[in-house]
């Protein structure tokens, strides 16, 4: 009976005075519970909290396996080491986000604004980055010449990549929409050495 009343009376305190539901929510997103953090993220958008860019705060670890965030409005969102595999990110606004560490293995992150966004030690295996706008991005925190090799791998077997494992991993893809930590677009002929900020 108790936890009945309980349960009427947060509803009510949440209907009356939605910034209780939206720090609720914002906590339950965090949380390292996939249908806990997966819940959170739809009544987020339902009621267009992830869309109005006042979504903030630190979701380092969280658990957002194949969540719906396409065009969400997150600048400056910490997402540190957060399980985003197969999320769909498309459109978002990431700039300034803290992605370091993060697991967007599968995501689709095309025409995301990843300006200014911290991916360092970020999975991006088989991750959509087609339109995606990596300016100024930080992709590599100190090992500059051989992370660059490895983009320059990555992208000069990116035509041959789309559907075959590399070293068990699927490689990034790109297209001539994509924007480069450096400003430039994307296209086969690019100097990897050039895009690592450091």
């Amino acid at each position: 009976m108790f936890t009945q009343l309980e349960h009427l009376l947060r509803s009510l305190v949440e209907i009356l005075y939605p910034p209780y539901l939206k720090s609720r929510l914002l906590l339950e997103m965090a949380s390292p519970d996939r249908e806990t953090a997966t819940r959170a993220v739809t009544a987020l958008r339902a009621r267009g909290w992830l869309e109005d860019g006042t979504v903030q705060g630190i979701f380092s670890g969280a658990a957002l396996h194949a969540v719906n965030l396409a065009s969400a409005v997150l600048p400056a969102i910490d997402l540190y080491r957060a399980d985003l595999s197969n999320a769909n990110l498309s459109g978002a606004d990431l700039r300034d986000a803290n992605l370091n560490g993060a697991d967007l293995r599968g995501a689709d992150l095309s025409n995301a604004d990843l300006r200014h966004a911290f991916l360092w030690g970020a999975d991006l295996s088989g991750a959509n980055l087609t339109g995606a706008n990596l300016r100024f991005a930080f992709l590599y925190p100190n090992d500059a010449p051989r992370a660059a090799e490895r983009v320059e791998q990555l992208l000069e077997r990116q035509d041959h990549v789309e559907n075959e494992r590399l070293k068990g991993q699927l490689a990034p893809r790109f297209d001539a929409r994509t924007i480069l930590p450096d400003g430039s677009f994307w296209c086969p002929q690019v100097n990897v050495k050039h895009l690592v900020s450091v």
